[in-house]
């Protein structure tokens, strides 16, 4: 297999709508494979979360800022207004907007509808598909994990923040086609109903809330002190 990560120049970077046209999808892939050597599903599933992460932690540094001061400039998070570079560390995929500067949406059903058309609509929709056109893997499990990044992207970004952190992720996972997969409990722990399948890539650790490896009655690998990688929700908000 060609070693991507080591092709890639730090100044390499890849239009999203190359993603979202499977032109360079591939090299998503690459990084969960050979980081960690995930097989070909799981390695998508993991690019994808990882991916989505990093996808919408420009927006959940500003929201509750934003909500705070009434300042409601929303970047725009279409494919078309995005870039990625991939790296061999933490962390892995860097997002960088290109032309649109931030959009003022101050009605709150208005701001709902544009995150809409452009992160799901516009961006995350159309790269499922063209996931699930070179993997075979359900959209259930795509949409919850692109829903638990969404809530682990407002959980490490507003800190503390209670009851509303979890209402603002609420509102978030709800755009997505799927409800209900994931999302932040009182305790401000995100909770999810699908699986990224870290377990099933040696180089890593299941998470630290991996419902497979509840359901399966499995122990928790130790990862602290060890080459192990740590468990992906941890090595997501180290990086954050």
């Amino acid at each position: 297999m060609t070693n991507l990560l080591t092709r890639a120049r730090p100044d390499d970077w890849i239009p999203a709508a190359d993603l979202v046209s499977g032109a360079r999808l591939e090299e998503l892939f690459a990084l969960p494979e050979r980081l960690w050597s995930a097989p070909a599903h799981a390695a998508a599933v993991l690019a994808w979360k990882v991916y989505t992460y990093r996808l919408v932690e420009p927006l959940a540094e500003v929201w509750l800022g934003a909500a705070d001061f009434g300042s409601w400039q929303l970047p725009v998070l279409s494919a078309e207004n995005v870039r990625v570079r991939v790296r061999a560390t933490a962390p892995y995929f860097v997002v960088d907007l290109r032309d649109l500067g931030p959009a003022t949406v101050v009605d709150e059903r208005e701001r709902l509808a544009f995150l809409r058309g452009t992160l799901v609509d516009g961006h995350l929709r159309p790269l499922m598909e063209r996931i699930r056109d070179s993997r075979r893997i359900s959209e259930r499990v795509l949409w919850g994990q692109a829903a638990a990044a969404i809530a682990y992207a407002f959980a490490d970004h507003c800190p503390g923040s209670g009851g509303a952190v979890a209402a603002v992720a609420s509102d978030m996972t709800g755009l997505l086609p799927v409800a209900g997969l994931a999302g932040i409990g009182e305790d401000d722990a995100v909770w999810q109903t699908t699986c990224c399948l870290a377990f099933a890539s040696p180089g890593l650790t299941a998470c630290r809330n991996c419902v497979t490896a509840a359901r399966r009655g499995h122990r928790q690998r130790s990862w602290s002190g060890s080459r192990r990688a740590a468990p992906l929700d941890v090595l997501l908000s180290r990086s954050a």
